[in-house]
């Protein structure tokens, strides 16, 4: 819609354009097209002699996707309107462009995991072009690369840098409160250490972390998945708290809340802390629909979250719960070997390597 709109602005049938792309952003108002869409409308409406709300249109540009090509473009119809240097908002676009395009490179080296390199690469984007949306997004890729491989740090240092360049200034921006979100991400794995790390972290750190989250919740233009993930977040660092209760009743008021369909990793992730809160508490019953939920959802061959092992732990719950509930023998093993055979050198597997020798050794009182 937005494409053959903007084909209609450019052949001089605005009347008949605007309409299309306002349909078209509405369908999902915070997809690329979307900014593409505002721009076209933006110029359709300034064809047809409407600045007010061609003005109207550059300045939401402006408010939600500030670092975009299209609202530097947008500048070029601004400039007319106000009768300014339109010349100069002409050279900015083709120097945003110039910027894009060398950021489009960085982009293909980060889509590889190539760390190193890209970050060399968005870093000449970031020095080369200083004032460019373009070097806003290569800050936002190389924040996000770096939290990746585990550069916590480094990683988070780049959102704070996004957030004092334009938080303030734009504070309803898409950048912005990905930029939220993905600090409180790197707050967020400090939770993941190991055990002897884990308790040297404040419990202010998970409050930053869930604070981060609130601010995307209570943003108008977070998207639905941002807003998704932030409120996972929160969830999760109940859970690496070990605040097992409430976990399991935010867990199952987000299993309530979202669609499995369109958010089916965010809420598998529910399921699974629920699950494992619940076998927490001692309440192994209740916990086992969850992991069956997971089992069911997936294939052997996919994952979750890449790089993580959740189907791995999904598994040797059920395992566990059998095993800690003395099940008919037939059905430990059943769900033992389930480990054993599709997730071997995991953590889970070890475990029920352990597990199994105990029995061989010890008998089983419910065969």
């Amino acid at each position: 819609m937005v494409m053959l709109g903007a084909c209609w602005v450019l052949d001089g049938q605005a009347s008949q354009a605007v309409p299309l792309l306002e349909q078209g952003i509405a369908m999902n108002p915070y997809a690329y097209w979307a900014e593409v869409g505002l721009y076209y409308s933006a110029l359709g409406h300034h064809q047809l002699g409407d600045d007010e709300a061609a003005s109207a249109v550059i300045e939401l540009l402006q408010q939600q996707v500030p670092e975009s090509q299209s609202a530097a473009r947008a500048q070029i119809i601004a400039a007319q309107i106000a009768g300014a240097d339109v010349e100069t908002a002409e050279a900015d676009y083709e120097l945003e462009v110039v910027a894009a395009t060398q950021l489009q490179s960085a982009l293909a080296a980060v889509a590889a995991a190539d760390v190193a390199p890209a970050i060399e690469l968005l870093d000449a984007v970031i020095e080369s072009y200083p004032g460019s949306g373009a070097a806003l997004r290569a800050r936002e890729s190389k924040g996000t690369l770096l939290i990746y491989d585990h550069q916590l740090s480094e990683g988070m240092a780049e959102f704070l840098l996004i957030l004092e360049q334009i938080g303030r200034t734009h504070p309803a921006a898409r950048i912005v409160a990905n930029s939220k979100l993905q600090l409180a991400a790197g707050y967020f794995e400090t939770l993941m250490l190991p055990p002897e790390e884990l308790a040297m972290i404040e419990p202010a750190e998970s409050e930053q972390a869930r604070s981060l989250c609130q601010q995307v919740l209570e943003l108008e233009q977070a998207s639905p998945l941002q807003v998704a993930r932030a409120e996972l977040m929160i969830i999760e660092t109940y859970h690496w708290q070990k605040c097992w209760p409430d976990t399991v009743e935010a867990a199952q008021a987000y299993i309530a809340g979202y669609d499995p369909v369109q958010f089916r990793r965010e809420v598998a992730t529910a399921h699974m802390l629920a699950g494992e809160s619940l076998h927490m508490m001692g309440q192994p019953g209740p916990a086992m629909p969850h992991f069956q939920w997971i089992i069911s959802e997936y294939s052997l061959d996919e994952e979750i979250w890449p790089r993580l092992h959740n189907l791995a732990r999904t598994y040797y719950w059920v395992f566990d719960i059998l095993y800690q509930a003395q099940a008919p023998l037939d059905q430990v093993l059943e769900a033992g070997y389930a480990v054993l055979e599709n997730f071997p050198g995991t953590r889970g597997a070890q475990l029920v390597e352990n597990a199994l020798a105990f029995i061989e050794e010890h008998g089983w009182p419910n065969p």
